[in-house]
């Protein structure tokens, strides 16, 4: 391969699970690539197992510094501000790639490449499937369908998972040095900056195992009555909407000169909601769209905000 690709990995604690994401890296069909990982102060044994790694593969990088217990969102954007190279792939400590992941996932970059529009920030995700600690599989494919990158639903929510998520230099570029308090995840907060200033290109074919256990079961409802639950979550719900407004301000604040007037209009339009009237909500609510990706959770969403 000619870009250089550098797969970025923040880890806390995960000596049970690394070792087996790391192989799976290197049973990779890509092979041009550098691993660099973060760890943000384990204390379980992860570090050394990372470094048997560095010794046995010149490809594979401990990152340090001195900051510990910076939490996934600072680790991966302190790892991007660090690293230098075309393409970023994003990778956590507890899950498993298939074998052709990579592949899968830079070759769109290649499309936007031979149509000669090397400038445009794109951001690429794919599909997944969800597995137990074990590995067993319990959810196949976990989007059923395509799944839309306009601002009208990430403005509301994320639906781009960060572990199937590559980046190029320009998107890079755009998303470093945001006030961190104000954006709530990386892997959100780069969306939002390639569907405002760039591309987004989803792949529907799942390329990895998404580890579900007790410390990662984040936006993965496997069956409806999980997500019927999730309706009466209304406090999660209206905590999410609320710092849902905060990174749109700070996307507006880092990027409004850059922005068509069209984009720039929808997002104001967006954080308007937060203090409008009801009907000044609805009206605003229609007219552009805001949704989420299912029909139950643009429901639920229309609901919490005219009722909060």
């Amino acid at each position: 391969m000619s870009e250089s690709i550098a797969i970025l990995m923040a880890t806390y604690n995960g000596a049970r699970y690394i070792r087996e994401q790391i192989m799976s890296i290197q049973s990779q069909t890509v092979q041009d690539w550098n691993l660099y990982i973060r760890d943000d102060g384990s204390s379980d044994g992860t570090i050394d197992i990372i470094r048997d790694f560095c010794l046995s593969d010149n490809r594979i990088h401990l990152f340090q510094d001195l900051e510990i217990h910076l939490g996934p969102k600072a680790s991966f954007m302190k790892l991007l501000a660090s690293i230098n190279a075309e393409i970023y792939l994003f990778s956590d400590q507890d899950d498993v790639w298939n074998a052709n992941k990579i592949g899968l996932t830079i070759a769109p970059f290649h499309q936007y490449n031979d149509n000669a529009v090397d400038d445009v920030p794109v951001l690429v995700h794919t599909n997944l499937s969800i597995v137990d600690q074990d590995l067993k599989v319990l959810t196949k494919t976990f989007h059923k369908k395509n799944i839309s990158s306009n601002l009208q639903v990430l403005l509301p929510a994320n639906n781009v998972t960060g572990c199937t998520v590559a980046i190029n230099q320009n998107l890079k570029e755009i998303a470093l040095n945001p006030n961190l308090k104000n954006i709530v995840m990386h892997d959100w907060w780069l969306a939002l900056c390639a569907a405002s200033l760039g591309k987004i290109y989803f792949i529907q074919a799942s390329t990895m195992l998404y580890r579900q256990h007790g410390s990662n079961q984040v936006g993965t409802d496997r069956n409806f009555f999980d997500k019927i639950k999730r309706v009466f979550s209304s406090k999660k719900e209206l905590n999410i909407f609320n710092s849902s407004i905060e990174q749109a301000k700070e996307l507006l604040r880092k990027h409004e000169h850059h922005m068509s007037a069209e984009v720039r209009n929808l997002i104001r339009e967006y954080i308007g909601l937060l203090d409008s009237s009801t009907r000044q909500q609805f009206s605003i609510l229609v007219k552009y769209k805001f949704r989420k990706n299912s029909i139950l959770g643009s429901l639920r969403l229309w609901m919490m905000i005219m009722l909060k």
